[in-house]
């Protein structure tokens, strides 16, 4: 069941938000910053999804990393199977390659995911 309340008088659902890291965040770190923080202060889920490979420390990261945001390397597959390999689900993708996240075909029939 989703979590719901009540915030600034408007009903929100709690939602996790995955943000792309090159192209997208590195866009405007600083305006991407203040929404994750923004989004994140408000009582929603914030992750970095990037298709980098992990095992590799990657300095330009660092701005987010001090943010503690939690950062998945997903070497190159498919963010959506990636992320749900996780147990995670992802409500919102912010990315510049949707293709990147991917198609799931089990994510469409659970319902979970449609009109969104």
């Amino acid at each position: 069941m989703e979590k719901v309340e009540i915030k600034d008088g408007r009903v929100v659902m709690k939602t996790t938000f995955s943000f792309d890291f090159d192209n997208t965040i590195t866009r405007d770190p600083t305006a991407f910053l203040w929404m994750m923080n923004y989004l994140r202060d408000r009582g929603h889920e914030v992750l970095v999804c990037t298709a980098r490979y992990s095992g590799y420390e990657f300095d330009d990261m660092n701005f987010v990393k001090e943010q503690k945001f939690p950062i998945y390397y997903t070497s190159g597959m498919g963010k959506r199977k990636f992320m749900k390999d996780q147990g995670i689900l992802v409500d919102v993708w912010i990315d510049d390659m949707p293709d990147a996240i991917g198609y799931d075909p089990d994510y469409e029939r659970s319902g979970y995911g449609v009109n969104g």
